[in-house]
């Protein structure tokens, strides 16, 4: 979905917290930074600010909403396009999301930092987005299907094991950037994780930074 944003420098100062409101397809946020009215039929949206604030927050903010239409979210993860597919590896800061792509050789760097994940069809796809870790630019606007989500560990050999449906939805909801968030945010993106886990399988992958680290994923679970 396309949206056409029109900004604003806000008139009134700035809330002190977020509140998001839903009606039907509006979606209306006060943050300390900006106010943020998303009309979704219409494909526009409206930004107020202050004197200072940071457009990569707003875009989020716009990604996120818009991809909660999709059944999807924004999630902290380094994302690799593979043999026509997406590994996407996700985790707490310094879990190593960015090792992994340094070690991806060839393979397409969807993402260092911050993965789209939607539902295209009846499949779940990792897409690249512009919110870069330590790479300024990893991917074109592209993505594919997810073959597997791995929760990071580091460690001094390789190993993995399959992580339930409720073990998964806990693990990836740690990584998940909320939009100001009300219940039927969180409800909708707990759908989600809940639906993406019971079709995704999901890991808890124990790596070392080292180049076989593909050799193990192709042989022991790809």
């Amino acid at each position: 979905m396309d949206v056409v944003l029109a900004w604003r420098k806000k008139k009134n100062g700035l809330s002190h917290s977020a509140v998001p409101i839903w009606q039907g397809e509006r979606f209306f946020a006060r943050t300390p930074s900006f106010d943020l009215d998303m009309q979704m039929a219409k494909g526009t949206a409206s930004l107020a600010t202050g004197a200072e604030f940071g457009i990569a927050d707003v875009l989020r903010l716009l990604t996120s909403v818009t991809l909660l239409r999709r059944q999807g979210f924004l999630l902290h993860a380094s994302a690799v396009l593979r043999k026509g597919h997406a590994y996407v590896f996700f985790g707490p800061s310094e879990s190593g999301k960015t090792t992994v792509a340094r070690l991806s050789g060839e393979d397409k760097i969807l993402t260092d930092e911050t993965a789209a994940i939607a539902l295209s069809g009846n499949a779940y796809y990792a897409y690249a987005t512009p919110f870069a870790g330590e790479f300024e630019k990893v991917s074109e606007n592209t993505g594919g299907p997810i073959r597997a989500l791995m929760l990071l560990r580091k460690d001094d050999k390789f190993a993995h094991r399959a992580l339930s449906r409720k073990e998964a939805v806990q693990e990836l909801f740690r990584s998940v950037i909320m939009p100001p968030a009300d219940i039927r945010t969180f409800n909708a993106v707990f759908a989600a994780l809940d639906a993406l886990a019971a079709g995704v399988p999901c890991y808890e992958f124990h790596f070392k930074a080292e180049p076989e680290l593909w050799r193990y994923i192709d042989g022991s679970i790809a």
